[in-house]
């Protein structure tokens, strides 16, 4: 995954085994399961971002274009993990905001240079409007403009186990732990709107100070909760 078109700076990501299925109908839409076994994710310097490997399961439902309400055409995603160990560093938080700034959120497929001509009308081709200039229109690999029509999409992660260690500069420069029995996440996207929301749910959810400073303290839990009471008194949430 390029940090950005113009750059060879990117996260590599590395399975043991793949099983992909996908359908699509007609008026129907389209849906696709994805199953992950053994993932491993690297930064940049081939550095692991994780402990283990994670296995995982991913469910994409596509609806159909022009049908019902912006909701009921937007995507959803549903993404499940195992046990996950995640390591991050502040390189490697800073690579993944850069990524989702100039990779993930930009619109040009960066096929062409700016000042390439655009092909003559022809079959397959296209042809530019009064108010679009060569500049303007995003060609794909056909040479014919990339209609964007951006829908919503309704994301929803789940962790039966999560632990994220944040570390400084280094590896061995810690800063804090952090655990949790279940983790679920729901993001929601909404581009016509330019919004995006997420709420972060963790069950049991504790923070350990992991600083060398803090080393021989008899307490170094930053936040703790009793997983005696109820179910809904140990959920930390974040929205």
């Amino acid at each position: 995954l390029p940090e950005k078109a113009s750059e060879q700076q990117f996260f590599s990501v590395q399975t043991g085994e793949l099983s992909a299925e996908y359908t699509s109908l007609p008026e129907i839409g389209g849906d696709a399961r994805v199953s992950l076994k053994d993932v491993m994710m690297r930064d940049l310097d081939g550095t692991d971002m994780q402990d283990a490997p994670i296995h995982m399961g991913i469910d994409i439902v596509l609806p159909p274009e022009g049908v019902g309400s912006d909701d009921d055409q937007a995507y959803r995603i549903k993404l499940e993990m195992s046990q996950a160990e995640f390591l991050l560093t502040k390189n490697q938080y800073r690579q993944i905001l850069s990524t989702l700034d100039t990779n993930i959120s930009e619109m040009d497929l960066f096929l062409r240079d700016i000042d390439s001509s655009v092909p003559p009308v022809g079959e397959g081709e296209v042809s530019l409007e009064k108010d679009q200039s060569a500049e303007s229109v995003n060609l794909t690999h056909a040479g014919v403009a990339q209609d964007v029509k951006p829908r919503s999409m309704f994301i929803d992660v789940t962790i039966h186990s999560m632990s994220l260690s944040l570390r400084g500069r280094t590896e061995n420069d810690g800063i804090a732990l952090v655990r949790a029995v279940r983790t679920s996440v729901h993001m929601v996207t909404r581009p016509k709107e330019e919004k995006l929301s997420t709420t972060i749910s963790l069950q049991e959810l504790v923070c350990v100070d992991e600083r060398a400073s803090a080393i021989g303290r008899s307490e170094r839990d930053l936040v703790s909760q009793d997983s005696t009471v109820g179910n809904d008194d140990h959920l930390f949430v974040i929205s």
